[in-house]
């Protein structure tokens, strides 16, 4: 698994792990739930341009990990392609998104819509 997410009391916390962390040049993401706009799972963006690799790890048509600038917003990525990620839109944040490959996709983006709606 590519990404541990905990969903604490205020804030949802995203962890690469093993050589992810190394490899996305990130150690966590922190984003407090008032600032996701919302999570989706899609199957497509793996396969869709990602911009310009800022920082991190580019293997093309494999793996994607760390900050990608697209259309002059920077977006988080730790996936492989071809696999079927979540995607959580963000406010006010560094990062416009983060697009995160994570065990159980679905259950995930219903917890984390769920958080946001309290």
């Amino acid at each position: 698994m590519a990404n541990k997410i905990t969903l604490q009391t205020r804030q949802l916390v995203v962890e690469p792990q093993g050589l992810d962390k190394i490899w996305s040049l990130r150690k966590k993401v922190v984003v407090p739930y008032q600032h996701i706009l919302s999570a989706t799972v899609n199957s497509e963006i793996s396969r869709a341009s990602r911009g310009w690799r800022v920082l991190g790890t580019s293997i093309p048509g494999y793996y994607y990990a760390g900050t990608f600038k697209n259309q002059g917003m920077l977006n988080f990525y730790n996936i492989k392609a071809g696999r079927t990620v979540i995607v959580i839109k963000l406010q006010h944040e560094k990062y416009h998104s983060l697009v995160l490959e994570v065990k159980n996709p679905q259950a995930l983006v219903a917890q984390i819509n769920q958080q946001i709606k309290q």
